[in-house]
């Protein structure tokens, strides 16, 4: 029956759609299905009937990225968008792919650093610019409400520089 569904489940490039397949063995997961049917099932069958090892293809990268970037490293979350790949197989070319383009990782690095030194300057700067207007103003309540309004602005102001 595995047999059978399996060779009715295949797309264009012959290979297998486990998420076509998997409604018939409900108590099976896509793993079980797939790991008895490679070791035990399709040893018998002719080969030209499923392809295996299929290439990716460069235009598969930067959906697999998106997935990644809005997903985190949730395999298995990303496998369920890319179903011709197994959680594993999504997982190595990633981590090939940060391996390939390395300058990625160096410029978010960077990127991250001048944030935080942008950040760490805007502080400072907050800090000297009240410390002058508490010496300029008079301690009444007034102005300390006046001096709370702008420790605020200056902080919303900082945390839209953050975002």
């Amino acid at each position: 029956r595995l047999t059978q569904l399996a060779k009715r489940h295949v797309n264009s490039e012959k290979q297998i759609l486990w998420d076509d397949v998997m409604p018939a063995f409900p108590t099976k997961t896509k793993n079980q299905l797939k790991t008895f049917f490679f070791s035990s099932v399709k040893p018998q069958l002719d080969p030209s009937e499923f392809k295996k090892n299929v290439r990716w293809d460069p235009a598969q990268d930067p959906r697999l990225l998106n997935l990644v970037e809005t997903f985190g490293k949730k395999w298995s979350t990303i496998s369920q968008f890319i179903t011709s790949r197994s959680a594993q197989q999504l997982k190595l070319r990633y981590f090939y792919i940060c391996k390939q383009q390395p300058n990625k990782k160096i410029k978010s690095r960077q990127l991250i650093v001048e944030q935080q030194q942008v950040h760490a300057t805007s502080v400072s700067v907050s800090k000297k610019q009240l410390a002058e207007e508490n010496q300029r103003s008079t301690p009444d309540i007034q102005n300390q409400h006046t001096l709370d309004a702008l420790l605020l602005q200056k902080v919303q102001l900082i945390v839209d520089l953050l975002q």
